[in-house]
């Protein structure tokens, strides 16, 4: 009987995880969640105010609550358009509710 060469030999004792997806779900489970953050009324107010001075191709920062993946966002981009009826702002990549807004600040103006 002849002697099995050391590469294969090797792969023998190479580790086996059969529970590979299951420590990947773990590992997700693992990632805290955000809490969505009860905004104050004069914050609200705050937010209301500076909700109508945007208008579309100004620069915004804005920090929102993404209830997709539950966590907060913060975002600098230019809005594309505004939906007073939706009450929604749309920028270049995103759609933020008005009630998902934690804080939002006008950067630039176009």
């Amino acid at each position: 009987m002849g002697k099995m060469p050391n590469h294969i030999r090797a792969k023998i004792f190479l580790p086996f995880d059969s529970l590979s997806s299951f420590h990947a779900a773990l590992k997700e489970a693992e990632i805290k969640k955000d809490e969505p953050i009860i905004v104050l009324e004069e914050k609200a107010q705050e937010i209301d105010e500076i909700l109508h001075l945007i208008h579309p191709g100004m620069r915004i920062e804005v920090t929102y609550f993404e209830k997709e993946d539950e966590r907060y966002h913060t975002v600098d981009e230019v809005v594309t358009k505004i939906d007073n009826y939706l009450r929604v702002i749309f920028t270049i990549n995103h759609r933020i509710l008005f009630k998902n807004i934690r804080n939002i600040e006008i950067k630039e103006c176009f």
